[in-house]
């Protein structure tokens, strides 16, 4: 069986003067990246 190819989806979404960023916490400060997200194989 072949794997297929992996996808990770980067966004910049810029409105009115601002960004969309996503929020979040390493054990000791606050981090603020761009939405994200990845594309898994289907498992049938």
């Amino acid at each position: 069986m072949t794997e297929g190819p992996h996808a990770i989806v980067v966004s910049v979404i810029y409105k009115d003067n601002h960004f969309l960023l996503k929020r979040g916490k390493s054990a000791v400060k606050i981090i603020y990246n761009q939405p994200t997200d990845y594309l898994e194989p289907a498992k049938y």
